[in-house]
């Protein structure tokens, strides 16, 4: 909850920033802010039902697509285009139709790391920090939810190593 919070704050400060520069990135921001609020929402209360999960994970499909089509769209391909469309359909579907979330993070590594990342630096030839700054946030959200890993947990075992190590 506090990592999807948190990871909206700065998807939509990068928003912010991008907005006057590529509407197609800017559009991937806003979307990721969008879809970390709802999730954050949804993780907060899970008793509001389980369409604000899959609302957050069709925000988030949209969210991939803008990132894909801020990369391609020097080549204007409109095939291109309904590939990633299509893609990003196909395993939202999934994800909804099994309530897998592991499905969206398939979605996530194939667009972000495959045809982002590589599109951009063995295609286009231009590394990015919006690129890189947009996969930071995703991977991360991503990480977050599909290792399950608790802030509360973490700090624990972070103590108990600093414990140790004063023991010595």
């Amino acid at each position: 909850m506090i990592s999807d919070f948190i990871l909206g704050v700065f998807a939509f400060y990068f928003f912010i920033q991008n907005r006057n520069i590529s509407k197609n990135w800017s559009m991937f921001f806003l979307f990721m802010a969008v879809a970390a609020f709802i999730g954050s929402a949804f993780h907060g209360n899970p008793v509001i039902g389980q369409q604000f999960r899959f609302l957050s994970w069709s925000v988030l499909s949209a969210s991939l697509i803008f990132a894909q089509l801020a990369t391609y769209e020097r080549l204007k391909s409109f095939s291109l285009n309904m590939l990633f469309v299509v893609k990003s359909v196909v395993f939202l579907s999934f994800a909804i139709h099994y309530s897998e979330f592991m499905y969206m993070v398939t979605d996530i590594a194939i667009s972000l790391l495959g045809f982002v990342v590589i599109g951009d630096l063995w295609i286009f030839k231009s590394p990015s920090k919006k690129i890189t700054y947009g996969i930071l946030i995703s991977i991360s959200s991503a990480l977050i939810v599909t290792l399950n890993l608790d802030i509360h947990i973490s700090i624990a075992i972070l103590r108990h190593a600093q414990y140790r190590l004063l023991c010595k």
